[in-house]
């Protein structure tokens, strides 16, 4: 029996991924850092909340994509007004350092030559690509783990996923050291996560915190008195003046 393609979805607003995505994809930084979810000021003046891609697809394998490359992630985006070829390389040897050995490339066909060029150039062994190409199809482009061919009405992107993707073989049944940043996960215990600004959940004190809780829950033990109270103390610093 011929197996089906897998497919990934990402969004700059994650409620508009399919519900029940198998594999989708988010921004850990920028303007849309859907990865975690955010609030955005619509049209009207009026204020509105962006989930996590895992609110949207709790059950699903997700992908951190940093759209620069001082930003860590399980994918870099290399595009125009984002990273360059010749930043990816660098990017990939620090993800490896931190335990990402198969951190992967993302760039439409036509820019990942120049990529390939990079990473000999610097002499570093060349990481995985997710390409893109609008006019290929549902097929994965010669050289891709995964293929970026299209998307609905602005909504959302569409993925072929290789399922020989090494970064897929990593993620599968591993513990993600940003989901434990996931705001949904992170308030079914205590709401004051959502006073404190991004910037903070980001820091790697806050970092380190958080993934003490990823790791007592996923022993199957409770959240430590003493976590909940640094991080209260840091949602009542972080507040506005």
């Amino acid at each position: 029996m011929t197996q089906l393609p897998d497919f990934m979805y990402d969004a700059i607003h994650a409620e508009n991924i399919p519900a029940g995505a198998k594999y989708v994809a988010g921004y850990v930084n920028g303007r849309w850092p859907s990865y975690y979810g955010y609030d955005f000021q619509r049209a009207d003046g009026s204020w509105a909340h962006s989930p996590s891609v895992h609110q949207q697809c709790p059950g699903a394998v997700a992908f951190a994509i940093a759209v620069s490359a001082d930003a860590d992630g399980d994918i870099l985006d290399v595009e125009k007004f984002d990273a360059t070829p010749e930043e990816a390389p660098g990017w990939a040897v620090r993800q490896r350092a931190r335990g990402r050995p198969n951190a992967t490339i993302y760039c439409d066909t036509s820019t990942w030559p120049a990529v390939k060029a990079a990473f000999s150039a610097q002499r570093v062994p060349l990481a995985p690509w997710w390409g893109a190409n609008y006019s290929w199809g549902p097929h994965l482009y010669p050289g891709s783990d995964a293929l970026q061919f299209g998307g609905v009405n602005n909504l959302y992107d569409t993925s072929v996923v290789d399922s020989g993707w090494p970064l897929l073989a990593e993620r599968i049944g591993t513990v993600s050291d940003f989901t434990p940043l996931d705001r949904s996960m992170l308030t079914q215990i205590f709401g004051v996560i959502e006073k404190i600004p991004k910037i903070f959940l980001q820091n790697e004190q806050t970092q380190a915190m958080i993934q003490q809780y990823a790791a007592q829950v996923a022993s199957g033990g409770g959240v430590p008195s003493s976590l909940v109270v640094t991080l209260s103390g840091t949602a009542t610093s972080a507040k506005p003046g």
